[in-house]
Protein backbone atom coordinates (compact mmCIF):
# COMPACT_ATOMS: atom_id res chain seq x y z
CA UNK A 1 0.00 0.00 0.00
CA UNK A 2 3.02 2.17 0.81
CA UNK A 3 3.99 2.29 -3.08
CA UNK A 4 0.28 2.46 -3.77
CA UNK A 5 0.66 5.76 -2.75
CA UNK A 6 3.91 7.18 -3.22
CA UNK A 7 3.25 6.36 -7.14
CA UNK A 8 -0.22 7.95 -6.85
CA UNK A 9 1.16 10.94 -5.05
CA UNK A 10 3.68 11.10 -8.02
CA UNK A 11 1.23 11.45 -10.25
CA UNK A 12 -0.58 13.97 -8.69
CA UNK A 13 2.83 16.46 -7.99
CA UNK A 14 3.11 16.08 -11.71
CA UNK A 15 -0.35 17.71 -12.56
CA UNK A 16 -0.67 21.37 -12.38
CA UNK A 17 -3.82 22.31 -10.79
CA UNK A 18 -7.07 21.62 -12.18
CA UNK A 19 -5.19 18.40 -14.07
CA UNK A 20 -6.79 15.37 -14.67
CA UNK A 21 -5.69 11.55 -14.20
CA UNK A 22 -7.38 8.49 -15.54
CA UNK A 23 -6.30 5.51 -13.96
CA UNK A 24 -7.35 1.74 -14.51
CA UNK A 25 -6.74 -0.35 -11.93
CA UNK A 26 -7.35 -4.13 -11.23
CA UNK A 27 -9.87 -4.46 -7.93
CA UNK A 28 -10.86 -6.55 -5.32
CA UNK A 29 -14.97 -7.37 -4.76
CA UNK A 30 -16.12 -6.30 -1.56
CA UNK A 31 -16.90 -9.87 0.01
CA UNK A 32 -14.65 -13.06 0.05
CA UNK A 33 -17.68 -14.45 -1.72
CA UNK A 34 -17.83 -11.89 -4.33
CA UNK A 35 -13.91 -12.73 -4.85
CA UNK A 36 -15.34 -15.91 -5.54
CA UNK A 37 -17.86 -15.48 -7.50
CA UNK A 38 -15.42 -12.77 -9.76
CA UNK A 39 -12.80 -15.77 -9.99
CA UNK A 40 -14.97 -17.99 -11.36
CA UNK A 41 -16.19 -15.83 -13.92
CA UNK A 42 -12.55 -15.36 -14.96
CA UNK A 43 -12.08 -18.83 -14.71
CA UNK A 44 -15.17 -19.42 -17.14
CA UNK A 45 -14.17 -16.95 -19.53
CA UNK A 46 -10.72 -17.93 -20.01
CA UNK A 47 -11.64 -21.60 -20.56
CA UNK A 48 -14.43 -20.88 -22.82
CA UNK A 49 -11.66 -19.07 -25.00
CA UNK A 50 -9.35 -22.14 -25.39
CA UNK A 51 -7.17 -20.88 -22.71
CA UNK A 52 -5.27 -23.86 -21.18
CA UNK A 53 -6.82 -25.02 -17.58
CA UNK A 54 -3.47 -25.00 -15.86
CA UNK A 55 -2.60 -22.29 -16.62
CA UNK A 56 -5.75 -20.62 -16.06
CA UNK A 57 -5.28 -21.75 -12.60
CA UNK A 58 -1.37 -20.17 -12.50
CA UNK A 59 -3.52 -17.00 -13.44
CA UNK A 60 -5.99 -17.02 -10.96
CA UNK A 61 -3.65 -18.28 -8.22
CA UNK A 62 -1.61 -15.02 -8.42
CA UNK A 63 -4.41 -12.78 -6.32
CA UNK A 64 -3.22 -11.96 -3.07
CA UNK A 65 0.49 -13.48 -4.09
CA UNK A 66 1.87 -11.37 -7.02
CA UNK A 67 -0.72 -8.71 -7.41
CA UNK A 68 -2.88 -7.15 -4.02
CA UNK A 69 -6.12 -5.44 -5.55
CA UNK A 70 -7.81 -3.19 -3.43
CA UNK A 71 -11.82 -2.48 -3.39
CA UNK A 72 -13.62 0.47 -5.26
CA UNK A 73 -14.01 1.84 -2.14
CA UNK A 74 -10.35 2.02 -1.24
CA UNK A 75 -9.09 3.41 -4.07
CA UNK A 76 -11.60 6.35 -3.82
CA UNK A 77 -10.41 6.64 -0.63
CA UNK A 78 -6.95 6.45 -1.57
CA UNK A 79 -7.44 9.10 -4.23
CA UNK A 80 -9.03 11.40 -1.89
CA UNK A 81 -6.49 11.29 0.42
CA UNK A 82 -4.14 12.28 -2.09
CA UNK A 83 -5.76 15.48 -2.64
CA UNK A 84 -7.66 15.31 -5.72
CA UNK A 85 -10.52 17.43 -5.42
CA UNK A 86 -13.25 15.60 -7.82
CA UNK A 87 -12.77 11.62 -7.88
CA UNK A 88 -15.36 9.55 -9.79
CA UNK A 89 -15.70 6.41 -10.98
CA UNK A 90 -15.82 6.18 -15.06
CA UNK A 91 -15.91 2.15 -15.64
CA UNK A 92 -16.56 -1.09 -13.67
CA UNK A 93 -16.50 -4.60 -14.78
CA UNK A 94 -16.08 -7.50 -12.25
CA UNK A 95 -12.36 -6.92 -10.81
CA UNK A 96 -11.41 -3.75 -12.82
CA UNK A 97 -12.50 -0.14 -12.64
CA UNK A 98 -11.41 2.84 -14.47
CA UNK A 99 -11.19 6.14 -12.02
CA UNK A 100 -10.68 9.85 -13.27
CA UNK A 101 -9.83 12.53 -10.71
CA UNK A 102 -9.22 16.34 -10.95
CA UNK A 103 -6.35 17.94 -8.78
Amino acid sequence: MDDRKKAVKNCYNLLRQDGIYVTFENTRPSTKHGVELAKNYWRNFQLSHGKDPEAVEDHLNRFDVEYFPITVEEHRSLLENIGFRVVELLWFSYMQAGFYCIK
